[in-house]
């Protein structure tokens, strides 16, 4: 049983059959920084301001609770490379950042934004603890706004959002198939975002050979993302977990989850 419902997990996992293992996924929000209050340079200390006000650690050990890893960075560990921090909590520098930028409580109105997920409990959950934690910490209102798959998709692809609730899986195991995605006009980028320095840096990893030194070239370009513009706000590492009989054999956790069936067989 590869999931379990988010209603019975404190439950299930205390069966003996439960496993959890990283996975190479990434859950993520992504800004729209054609919209206001994300656009221009007081739109990056906001981005920046609201990276900062969201305890991931809280988010995934009292809401998830299924073993996922907050993160900062936006690629998971992999085949030696290993990611920035990104940034961590910080309430009082995300509030010193957000009245830089001309808002808190002698700044200016903020504009009314919400949320855009595509419905489904979890993805409520997420966005209802951050909005909650945005407002304890950064005094705004965020609203909610769910959609079925296909307007959802829509709307993302048509930048008709504030903020949107993401994820990635990695398609290979290199930090390419998750770094590449926010190349300028890449069709996977889908906040407006561009900066050329990351674009030069991308094309240096394409054509290095040497991976100490693609792993460098990727380790600044995930800085600029998720430090220092912050187009997209990380929150955390997907697992692989669900329950499987001691029964089954050949059945191996990897970070893709994947498992040929030709290779895995039962015991008595």
């Amino acid at each position: 049983m590869s999931s379990v419902p988010q209603a019975k997990i404190d439950e299930v996992k205390r069966l003996p059959e439960y496993y959890v293992a990283p996975y190479f996924g990434t859950y993520f929000y992504r800004f729209n920084v054609g919209k206001e209050p994300f656009a221009g340079e007081s739109g990056k200390l906001v981005r920046r301001a609201f990276s900062l006000a969201v305890d991931k650690k809280q988010l995934t050990e009292q809401v998830l609770r299924t073993g996922e890893r907050p993160t900062g960075a936006f690629c998971p560990p992999v085949i030696g490379y290993e990611p920035v921090k990104g940034l961590t909590y910080d309430r009082e520098q995300a509030r010193k950042l957000f009245a830089q930028a001309g808002y808190g409580a002698n700044g200016k109105p903020f504009p009314a934004i919400d949320i855009l997920y595509n419905t489904e409990a979890r993805h409520k959950a997420i966005a209802e603890a951050l909005a909650q934690q945005w407002k304890d910490v950064l005094g705004v209102q965020v609203g909610l706004r769910n959609s079925d798959w296909k307007s959802y998709l829509a709307d993302m692809e048509h930048l008709n959002y504030t903020m949107l609730r993401s994820s990635w899986i990695g398609d290979y195991a290199d930090p390419n198939t998750f770094l590449d995605m926010f190349v300028t006009d890449g069709g996977n980028n889908r906040t407006g975002w561009s900066n050329a320095r990351y674009d030069q840096l991308l094309a240096i990893a394409q054509r290095e050979g040497d991976n100490s030194k693609r792993f460098a070239a990727y380790r600044e370009m995930e800085a600029i993302l998720t430090e220092d513009e912050c187009p997209i706000l990380p929150l955390y590492y997907y697992v692989s977990q669900g329950l499987m009989s001691d029964q089954v054999r050949g059945l191996w956790p990897n970070i893709r989850d994947l498992h040929p069936l030709q290779y895995v067989w039962m015991e008595e």
